[in-house]
């Protein structure tokens, strides 16, 4: 876990959606964490330390959500709050099942594989997207 290394008294007391690989670094102001969107873009979620007196300034909100290019350069969106919550509502409009465990995950996709018409009209299917969504989270949970 890098942000140890890069923030050795940060206390992390929330947890980190699966897919989103730490990348700390210590020159920035507060531990990251960032995950891919299939369009080149990422989304970097940031942490601010939960004592406000050991952030960079004490009124700055504590979670920070990136959307970002692939670069991690140029800001497309961003949301800020102190409510980790409303952080999980934001990354649920990017990875809308990364709030279902894997059990969710796997009871759904069933249900939706059962409903899948016959015949050549299946390819237009309309929960495919969502079918897709729940194959994106499981892969990223690393479970096929």
């Amino acid at each position: 876990m890098k942000y140890k290394t890069e923030f050795p008294d940060f206390v992390l007391d929330v947890e980190i959606p699966a897919g989103f690989i730490d990348n700390s670094w210590h020159n920035n102001v507060m531990p990251c964490w960032y995950r891919e969107l299939a369009d080149n873009q990422v989304v970097v979620l940031w942490i601010d330390y939960a004592d406000t007196a050991l952030r960079d300034h004490p009124l700055n909100a504590r979670f920070v959500v990136h959307l970002m290019d692939n670069t991690l350069t140029d800001v497309s969106e961003s949301f800020v709050t102190d409510d980790y919550k409303e952080v999980l509502q934001q990354l649920s409009d990017y990875f809308p099942c990364i709030q279902l465990t894997n059990d969710e995950l796997q009871e759904r996709r069933s249900e939706l594989w059962r409903d899948i018409p016959d015949g050549d009209h299946a390819r237009n299917w309309e929960h495919l997207d969502e079918l897709k969504d729940i194959d994106d989270e499981l892969s990223e949970r690393g479970i096929e």
